[in-house]
């Protein structure tokens, strides 16, 4: 479940073995982390549930280069 930590600013907490993910609310949304891309339908569900259109995503930030933080990169950024 999502977890609002500042206004607009959600920590979404995933199971065991995927990355959990920063979604900041704006007219530019921006994504930290987008977890497994075979997890990615999951991930989206929870990131449009807040309200965010994952094609407005602006910015995709990653911590690092493990794939169950990179995997789904470029789901958002099919337009």
């Amino acid at each position: 479940m999502p977890h609002e930590t500042l206004e607009d600013l959600f920590f979404i907490e995933r199971g065991y073995l995927n990355a959990n993910h920063f979604v900041y609310r704006s007219d530019a949304p921006i994504l930290i982390d987008t977890g497994y891309k075979s997890d990615f339908t999951e991930t989206q569900w929870l990131i449009t549930a807040l309200g965010v259109d994952l094609s407005a995503v602006s910015l995709i930030i990653n911590t690092h280069t493990h794939c169950d933080h990179i995997g789904g990169n470029w789901i958002p950024l099919k337009r």
